[in-house]
């Protein structure tokens, strides 16, 4: 099997789309075998490789909403001719019910089967995808504090074997001085950043709005928070980044629903207890997200 990384081959016939659902990877099962395998399949004739990865992956599993990018073309050497594909990486936020189609069954792992129907390549597309994600995700660890900010001793230690390029922090003095010994001990610069504080995100909102509508800016610190977090994930593309909130912030930026998609879905905010999140986002599209951390009442 060879990957391009910069030549695409003249003709892709065939496309091949790893998914990720809610932490786990997709697979499906023909109905004429026993053997798990990706969803893909061919181009049809003036069809585009996206568009096929789109409509295979919605006949073959069922998938309605999904965020879809591309990884690599490769090709595949069968005897004196190669076969030419496209690999996809897709985010599945929902599905439908099982389409019609070839296909009967779909499973959500954490690892490949062993019964695999493409046992000598799927491992290796999986791989590729796998690379692909470390290079183009970008990290967000959410320090979610209460009354009390963490100590950093255990700040340090939930955070032990996460790689950070850079940390920010609110204006409230206990949790900045947490947040500068762990910046310190990363030998990482902290930038405060007024906006991760219920004042400071008040006080931005009126300025930003003139005064005869300041009833109706109160009503929208939500989707400011919102907006803020969003330019934070894109001005950090593809680097991992600590910040703290505190949690009535919390309450108005990370629950289910949230449209921008800095939201736990599922179940990452329920309450306002203190945690610490990792979210993983691909072109400010949340991906992944879990729990490193709660504190037990």
């Amino acid at each position: 099997m060879l990957f391009y990384t910069q030549n695409q081959p003249d003709q892709i016939i065939i496309v091949v789309i790893i998914c990720r659902y809610r932490g786990k990877w997709l697979l499906v099962r023909h109905r004429d075998r026993n053997t798990y395998e990706f969803p893909g399949g061919h181009v049809e004739p003036g069809e585009s490789p996206e568009a096929a990865a789109r409509r295979e992956l919605y006949e073959e599993s069922g998938a309605a909403v999904f965020h879809l990018w591309p990884v690599t073309p490769y090709g595949v050497l069968k005897g004196c001719t190669s076969n030419y594909g496209m690999l996809y990486f897709a985010y599945i936020e929902s599905f439908e019910e099982m389409p019609d189609y070839e296909m009967e069954e779909r499973r959500f792992l954490t690892d490949l089967p062993d019964n695999l129907t493409y046992a000598a390549i799927q491992p290796k597309l999986l791989q590729k995808v796998e690379k692909w994600l470390i290079n183009n995700r970008t990290l967000l660890y959410v320090v979610c504090y209460g009354e009390e900010p963490l100590q950093t001793g255990g700040l340090s230690r939930i955070l032990e074997d996460c790689h950070l390029d850079r940390i920010y922090c609110g204006p409230d003095q206990a949790i900045k001085k947490v947040m500068e010994v762990l910046a310190k001990d990363r030998g990482l610069p902290l930038q405060a950043l007024d906006w991760l504080s219920p004042a400071g995100l008040e006080e931005q909102a009126l300025e930003e709005d003139a005064e005869e509508h300041q009833e109706q800016l109160l009503l929208s610190k939500e989707e400011l928070l919102k907006r803020n977090l969003a330019e934070l994930i894109k001005k950090e593309d593809r680097h991992s980044v600590a910040i703290s909130l505190c949690v009535p912030l919390l309450a108005m930026g990370f629950h289910k629903g949230d449209p921008t998609g800095l939201s736990g879905r599922d179940g990452l905010m329920p309450d306002r207890k203190p945690r610490v999140l990792r979210l993983e986002f691909i072109d400010g599209i949340l991906i992944g997200e879990q729990i490193l951390w709660k504190k037990k009442f």
